[in-house]
C-alpha cells in the first residue's frame, strides 16, 4: 500500500507525515522506501518496521463524591482504546490510584478494562474537597493516560445540650425556658463549632430560636425564649437540631431533652358562697382552674377538696379528689346518708368549711400555696329562712313522716339482720362502679360514706368515732364471720384513698376489687346481724 511521495533536499534528507489509519492493526509492520533510477542516479530501496501503538483513555466517577469521615468513597471506572469504533475496554492493565498525590493502590483492570476501589475516609481527614487521580502508564500497545475526579470530605456533628431550666413558667417573662449547650465536630481537631444554624422542636412544632447566643470563647450556645400559650405544661421532649451547613462540610445531627413546663394558675370556686340548706345531706359546686396570663382552662388538674369542722375536741373531715375536664372544670359533691343528721345540723356536725389543694405539679409552686392557702367557711340557711319558703301542706307531710318513722322504730329494729345485706351491696355496688371505670378515689370514699351510715344506723358505729380500731371493731359487730384478712384488706384500701397524695392507677383499682370480692364472699357465708346489736333510736 503506497501511503505516499516525498523528495529529497539539497542534502538528500527527506520527509513524511503520516497520519496512521484507524483501522491499522496493533503492532509491527513492514515499511519500504523506494527510490526510482533518476538521471544519473540508479534505484535504490530501503527497509525498516513500524510500530503502532493506540491512544488509551480513562473514564471515572466517585458516586456523588460525598462520604463522611469514617465511611468510604467508592471509585470507579473503565480504561479503554480511544482510537477504536466502540471504545474497547482495555483488559488486564494497572491503574495506579493516588488521594491527593499521594499514592493508595494499585488496580488491574478486568475483561473489559474496569476497575473500582473503596477510598477510607480517615477521620482526620480534613473537610472539603480532596482529588482521586487514576494514572495508566501505557505498554506497547497503548498509550498512557490519565483522569481524576473530586471527592469530599463531611464531618458528623455532635449536639449537647447541657442544661435546662427547670423553674420555666409558661407566658411568664421573668420565668423563660433556658437551654444551654455545645456542638462538637466529629473527628478532625474535634473543634467546638459555632454559628450553626439551630433548630429546636416540640413534638411538630418549632420553638423560638431568635434569641440565640453563641459564646465565642466557649464556643457554647444559649436560647431563651418565653414559653408561648400553645405549650402544654408538663414533661416536654425538646429536640435540638443543627442543620446541615454546605459550606463548611457539616452533617445535620440533632439531640432531645426533657423541660418541664409549669403554668401559673388561677381558681374560681363556684358559688363564691357556698350555702348549706336547712336539711340538706349535700354540699356542691365547681372549681375552675385557669391560666393566670391568658385566661385559657386548663384540663387534667387534680384538686383535692376538704369538708372539716373547726373542733378540735370532735373533729371530722370528709375528702374528695377528682381532675378537671376538657372545659377545666373539676365538679364536687359532699353528701352522707340520708340515716345521719342533715350537714345544716351543725350541734351534730359542727361549723363547716372548705378547703383545696391540688397535687400537680404542672401548677407553680405559688399557685398551689395560693389554692391551699385559703378557706371558705360555709353560711348556713336557718330554719326561719327555709320555713319561709315551704307551704303548710310541707308541715304536714314532714310531720306524718316524722310521726311514721317513730312508728316505724320497731320495724326498723326487726330488721336490723338486713344490714348485713345493705353491707353488701355497698361494696357490690363500689366493685361495679371500679369495673365501669369510675373515680378510684371518689368510689372509695363513697363506700366508706355508705358504710359508716349503715353501721351508725344499726347501732354499731358511734356518731363521733375517732379511731380506725372503733371502725374496725364495728365491721365486725356487723360481720362477726369476717377474716382478718378481708378486714385488713378493707383497712388498706380506705387508707390509700384517704392518705395517699399519688394518682390511683390501675394497681390500685385491682387492689380495691379484690378487698371488695372478698368481703363480699364473706358476707354470703353470714346468716345474721349479731344478735347484741343495739336497736336503733326512734
Amino acid at each position: 500500500m503506497l501511503i505516499g511521495n516525498a523528495t529529497t533536499d539539497e542534502n538528500g534528507i527527506w520527509v513524511l507525515n503520516w497520519t496512521i489509519p484507524s483501522n491499522m492493526e496493533l503492532g509491527s509492520h513492514d515499511i519500504e522506501v523506494y527510490a526510482p533510477e533518476q538521471g544519473w542516479y540508479r534505484s535504490g530501496v530501503a527497509n525498516q518496521t513500524l510500530w503502532v501503538a493506540h491512544h488509551s483513555a480513562i473514564s471515572l466517577s466517585a458516586n456523588g463524591g460525598d462520604a463522611t469521615r469514617g465511611f468510604d468513597w467508592f471509585i470507579s471506572g473503565r480504561l479503554y482504546d480511544s482510537d477504536v469504533v466502540g471504545l474497547p475496554g482495555i483488559a488486564n492493565a494497572e491503574v495506579q490510584v493516588a488521594l491527593d498525590g499521594a499514592s493508595i493502590a494499585t488496580l488491574t483492570t478486568d475483561e473489559n478494562g474496569n476497575f473500582s476501589l473503596f477510598i477510607p475516609v480517615d477521620m482526620s481527614s480534613a473537610r472539603g474537597d480532596h482529588l482521586v487521580t487514576v494514572l495508566y502508564l501505557g505498554d506497547s500497545s497503548w498509550l498512557g493516560s490519565e483522569n481524576e475526579v473530586t471527592v469530599t470530605t463531611w464531618a458528623d456533628v455532635d449536639v449537647q445540650i447541657t442544661f435546662v431550666s427547670d423553674n420555666s413558667i409558661r407566658s411568664d417573662s421573668t420565668r423563660p425556658v433556658r437551654i444551654e449547650g455545645r456542638v462538637d465536630e466529629v473527628g478532625g481537631n474535634g473543634n467546638t463549632l459555632s454559628n450553626l444554624s439551630l433548630v429546636l422542636m416540640d413534638g411538630n412544632t418549632t420553638l423560638p430560636t431568635s434569641n440565640l447566643v453563641w459564646d465565642n470563647l466557649t464556643g457554647g450556645f444559649v436560647i431563651e425564649f418565653t414559653a408561648d400559650r400553645f405549650m402544654n405544661p408538663g414533661e416536654i421532649t425538646l429536640v435540638l437540631t443543627s442543620e446541615q451547613d454546605n459550606i463548611r462540610y457539616l452533617n445535620e445531627g440533632n439531640t432531645s431533652a426533657e423541660l418541664f413546663l409549669r403554668v401559673r394558675a388561677t381558681f374560681e370556686i363556684n358559688p363564691e358562697t357556698i350555702t348549706v340548706n336547712w336539711g340538706s345531706h349535700s354540699i356542691n359546686g365547681t372549681v375552675t382552674v385557669r391560666d393566670s396570663f391568658s385566661s385559657q382552662v386548663i384540663p387534667g388538674v387534680a384538686i383535692e377538696a376538704h369538708l372539716q369542722n373547726q373542733s378540735e375536741i370532735d373533729p371530722f373531715e370528709m375528702f374528695l379528689a377528682g381532675y378537671t375536664d376538657e372545659g377545666g372544670v373539676w365538679s364536687f359533691e359532699f353528701s352522707v346518708p340520708e340515716a345521719l343528721p342533715p350537714l345544716s345540723d351543725q350541734d351534730y356536725w359542727g361549723s363547716l368549711y372548705l378547703q383545696f389543694n391540688s397535687s400537680s405539679v404542672e401548677l407553680s409552686e405559688d399557685s398551689r400555696d395560693n389554692l391551699a392557702r385559703d378557706i371558705y367557711m360555709l353560711e348556713y340557711e336557718s330554719q326561719s329562712e327555709a320555713a319561709d319558703s315551704v307551704s303548710n301542706w310541707v308541715y304536714a307531710v314532714v310531720l306524718a313522716l316524722v310521726i311514721a318513722a317513730g312508728a316505724g322504730a320497731w320495724v326498723l329494729y326487726s330488721r336490723r339482720r338486713e344490714a348485713i345485706d345493705e353491707l353488701a351491696e355497698i361494696f357490690s355496688y363500689t366493685a361495679e362502679l371500679l369495673a365501669a371505670g369510675d373515680a378510684i378515689r371518689e368510689a372509695i370514699f363513697h363506700c366508706y360514706e355508705e358504710l359508716c351510715g349503715v353501721l351508725m344506723a344499726h347501732g354499731h358505729l358511734r356518731r363521733d368515732f375517732e379511731t380506725v380500731r372503733e371502725f374496725e371493731m364495728a365491721i365486725r359487730k356487723a360481720m362477726p364471720t369476717i377474716s382478718d384478712e378481708a378486714l385488713t384488706a378493707l383497712d388498706n384500701m380506705f387508707e390509700i384513698a384517704r392518705y395517699s397524695r399519688q394518682e390511683l392507677g390501675d394497681s390500685h383499682r385491682s387492689q380495691a376489687a379484690a378487698a371488695l370480692q372478698r368481703a363480699i364472699a364473706e358476707i354470703e357465708n353470714a346468716v345474721q346481724m349479731p344478735a347484741n346489736a343495739a336497736p336503733p333510736a326512734a
